[in-house]
Order: C-alpha cells, then structure tokens, then sequence
C-alpha cells in the first residue's frame, strides 16, 4: 500500500529544503540591504547583533516583507486605548 510513496515523500522533503534553504538565504539579504526600508526605526543601526537576531523572524515572514519591499508600504500604526486616549 506504501511501496510509492518513498519518492513522494523524499520530494516534499527536498522541496521544504530548498524553501527553507532560500529563506535564510533571503532573510540574511533583507537584514543586510533592506531592514531600513522596511521599519524607520531600524535606519542608521549599523549593529550586527541587531542583525544577527532578525533572522529567525525574517526567515519566517519574508514573503509579507518582500511584499511590504515591492510595494513601499509604510508600517501598521498600532490602535489601542492608549494611542486612541493621547490623541487631540
């Protein structure tokens, strides 16, 4: 019943290589090059630790914030009691 399954599974287990393989490799690009187009706050940190410790998170995300790159979409504000609260 499982005799042809061996190859399927090997597939799907070199297609989620490759996709993790490519999402380090793009995480450690966008930490690089374009950390500072997508967050403000990040602009001028020339810090590698600061670096090093977004690649996880960049691994994880990076198709929203190739998104975010292409299209130039400013941060999300936040909305909570607070922000509501300050305003004029």
């Amino acid at each position: 019943m499982l005799d042809g399954s061996l190859p399927i599974v090997r597939a799907v287990v070199d297609g989620l290589r490759a996709y993790v393989s490519a999402s380090v490799v793009i995480a450690i690009l966008i930490s690089v090059f374009g950390v500072q187009r997508i967050d403000s706050s990040a602009k001028g940190c020339r810090n590698v630790g600061f670096r090093v410790l977004i690649i996880p998170g960049l691994t994880l995300l990076w198709p929203w914030l190739i998104k975010r790159l292409w299209f130039g979409t400013p941060p999300a504000v936040e909305r909570n009691a607070h922000r509501l609260a300050a305003r004029p």
